[in-house]
């Protein structure tokens, strides 16, 4: 019954049969099936459902909050059951080397694998790139990477982790190279260039629209790849979250500065909906809990 709860929940969430059967990986029959039979365990119906609506009826309003706590309870006892054993390897990919996901996901491994000491870690990075592909396609069981713009809440689970500021990379012979800090309105003359072709880094969109959400113009320079190009032009600059050039000893005579009027990204945990009771889900949850403690600490 506590995985007809569950279903019970995605549906309630979503009142749309197809909708939330995607989201469980199951059919729509099948989950019809399910949602039928809880109702008759409980001896009252949970949804209404008509041939263009699903709406939950009054019983199913009233127990829904006591089901989420019921799952809740039910999954943290399992977690702590010593019988209930996370093994196998975890494959992490996303923004790994950036400093402060690099702290976060070395504190994260640590309290895991004290928790579940049977799992091992293979770490990738992959800069900036959105989760969603390579957790669908099974390359990677959890992502920290940035918040893709648009979520595929059916089926990939996102847990916020940081907030991270969007920094200028420049070259020590820039006019504004003795600045902390600049602006997009000064950027602007300036050539932009990135990591790699705009396509494979969704985040080279999120940067070109900061200026023109404030109608500035933006001259597009050259692709950098720090394998083939190790410096910056006088008239160049590169947009990056807050990933210090020192930290790849191929990139010289190039320094990071703040921006006055840049938003922040939001870089997330993320992984797929039908493992949240796996280690990748409860490595996700860990990872969340510790972010969280470590923004409410005293500085």
């Amino acid at each position: 019954m506590i995985e007809q709860f569950r279903e019970f929940v995605v549906l309630a969430d979503s009142l749309n049969f197809s909708r939330a059967a995607e989201q469980l990986f199951t059919t729509q029959p099948t989950l019809s099936r399910h949602i039928s039979k809880l109702e008759e365990e409980l001896g009252a119906p949970l949804f209404h459902r008509t041939t263009t609506s699903v709406e939950l009826t009054s019983f199913g309003r009233e127990i829904l909050p006591r089901v989420r706590d019921m799952l809740e309870i039910y999954d943290s006892i399992l977690e702590s059951s010593p019988t209930h054993t996370i093994a196998g390897t975890l494959r992490i990919g996303g923004c790994v080397h950036q400093p402060a996901i690099a702290d976060m996901l070395k504190r994260t491994v640590g309290v895991f694998q004290s928790k579940h000491p049977s799992v091992r870690f293979s770490i990738a990075d992959t800069a900036h790139v959105y989760p969603d592909a390579y957790l669908i396609n099974g390359e990677f069981d959890v992502m920290l990477s940035p918040l893709p713009s648009a979520l595929d809440s059916r089926h990939i689970a996102y847990r916020p982790l940081l907030e991270l500021p969007i920094r200028a990379w420049i070259s020590d012979k820039s006019s504004i190279a003795s600045q902390s800090r600049t602006s997009l309105a000064q950027l602007s003359p300036l050539k932009y260039v990135f990591w790699a072709q705009e396509d494979e880094d969704p985040l080279v969109s999120r940067f070109k629209a900061l200026f023109t959400e404030r109608n500035l113009n933006i001259r597009v320079g050259s692709q950098f790849i720090a394998n083939y190009h190790d410096t910056l032009a006088e008239d160049e600059y590169l947009l990056t979250i807050d990933f210090p050039p020192e930290a790849n000893p191929t990139i010289k005579n190039v320094r990071m500065i703040a921006l006055e009027d840049a938003e922040r990204i939001t870089i997330c945990a993320a992984y797929l909906k039908k493992n949240e009771r796996t280690a990748a889900g409860l490595f996700a949850r860990e990872a969340q809990t510790l972010a969280n403690a470590l923004a409410t600490a005293p500085a």
